[in-house]
Parts: structure tokens; sequence; C-alpha cells
């Protein structure tokens, strides 16, 4: 066999999709990737290889982190065997009297319930858990989680306890999308009473544009995994989001409330220090 003909049958994932030539062919194929990773057909997370990604010898948590950067490190469980998990959650809790761990499965949660008895607060819907003691008054400030649909309840409402977890007061307005836009206008003034809007969206991703024309706030960006097929995952509503006209605007990544909780915390507090 020549070398050319080898070459040809060997050859990589990248050089058979062409990606230099044609990037977009790569996304087309989002549903066999993790998003410009691993091919998940190649190493699928199952329960059998998910101790390959966290082993508990490799738990190394950071208990100063809120002295340093403000925000205590948050525990992110999807993905986590129960031993890291577990050893995760009883290092900071040490450290830090109280933990937010985010993306739990139901499984997660019985787990950490059944571990830390009578210390969590679940909600097993957004698959969130506050362990240990949260006696936090919300003083650092006000923020606005507006969602666009009902079904993007469950990342809007992650912003909204992580939120409350950073001590910051939460208005909630739910299912106040484009589709509908007289629902947006009904509860705009209650917005602008807070310091900073985060604005959830799947499908299009518009709702974050039009609010950032309308209000004098920072508003920050959460693209949903909510839509349908050329929504890609949530792909679509964040390139919509990254090409918003209206200024103002900061964007994290695909179901990131958590992200855009600690960003509007970080944005509020340093303002209030000066």
């Amino acid at each position: 066999m020549n070398k050319t003909k080898l070459r040809k049958e060997e050859g990589t994932i990248g050089g058979n999709l062409g990606l230099a030539q044609k990037p977009f062919r790569f996304l087309a194929l989002h549903k066999k990737f993790l998003l410009f990773g691993m091919p998940e057909t190649l190493f699928p997370r199952t329960p059998k290889n998910r101790r390959f990604f966290v082993r508990p010898r490799n738990v190394n948590t950071d208990g100063g982190r809120k002295e340093r950067a403000g925000i205590p490190e948050v525990v992110f469980a999807k993905f986590k065997d129960s031993g890291s998990l577990i050893k995760a959650v009883e290092n900071l809790l040490k450290e830090n009297g109280k933990v937010l761990v985010t993306k739990c499965s139901a499984e997660q949660i019985l787990l950490l319930e059944e571990k830390f008895k009578g210390k969590v607060k679940s909600d097993k819907t957004t698959g969130i858990c506050v362990v240990g003691e949260d006696n936090a008054i919300h003083n650092v400030g006000s923020v606005a989680v507006v969602s666009a649909g009902s079904s993007d309840y469950f990342i809007a409402e992650e912003a909204a306890l992580s939120a409350e977890f950073l001590r910051l007061e939460v208005f909630r307005h739910y299912d106040c999308g484009v589709a509908g836009i007289h629902r947006t206008e009904n509860v705009l003034e209650a917005i602008r009473k807070a310091d900073v809007v985060i604005v959830v969206a799947g499908m299009e991703g518009a709702l974050p544009s039009v609010i950032g024309g309308l209000v004098k706030q920072p508003v920050i960006a959460v693209p949903t995994s909510v839509g349908y097929g050329t929504g890609m995952g949530g792909l679509s509503a964040l390139m919509s989001m990254l090409n918003s006209c209206s200024p103002g605007i900061a964007v994290v990544n695909i179901d990131n409330g958590f992200g855009a909780a600690a960003l509007a915390h970080k944005m509020i507090s340093w303002l209030k220090k000066k």
C-alpha cells in the first residue's frame, strides 16, 4: 500500500472532515461531539468510565478562593463520581461553612442529602444544592433574572439560586419572551430597579438585545440549549447574543446560570466597594 493511500485511510478526524476548509461542517455534527471537544462516540462519558475524568485523589479544593477572588469555589457535580463529589463538598464545608453545588442529578442530590443529613437545601428541578448553614443576608445588591420562555426556567432558576447564595437580592420575571413582547413591557419598570439584569433565553436568543436597549443597567445574557434542530443545542442563541447590536451586554456560556450570577456579584460588589 503506497503512502498516499495509507494516509487517506488512516487520516485524522479533522482531516477527514476537512475542518480547515469547511469549519461549519464541524458544527453540523454537534450532536456527536462534546462542543469542539473529543467525539462522544469515541469516548462516551458513562458511569463505567466516569472515574477517568475525576477521581477522589484528584480532588484539590480551593478554600481560599473567596478571599482571593471574591467568590468561593462552587462544586460542579456533573460527571463527578460519588467519591469525588462527597470529598469536594466535605473539604469546602470545612473551609467556608457552606457550599453551592450545581448541575446535580437526582441521584447526586439524594447522595448529598443522605451524607449531610439536615444540612442540604436542594432544588431538584434545577439540580442546585446548598450544603451547610445558609443564613446569609442578601445585602450585596440586587439582580433581576428574566427568562424568555418557561422552558428556560431551569437555567434562570440556577442563576437566581446562585445569586441568592452569593447574597444578592433576586427579582424573578419568567416567561417574558419576544413572542409576546407585551410581557416584557409589563415587567420593565420592576426590572429597572435592579442593579444588574440577567436575561436567559434559548431559541434565537433575542431577548437580551431587546432588554439591553431598554435599560441602563449592565445586562448579562445566558443562552440556553432550549430549541429546535438548527438551534444546535444553544449555539444559535449564543451566536445571536454575541452579535447583539445593543451595547453593554456580556454573554456567558450555554446553560451557565451560575456564571451569570457570579459575574453579577463581582460587578455589584466591586462597584459598591468603591
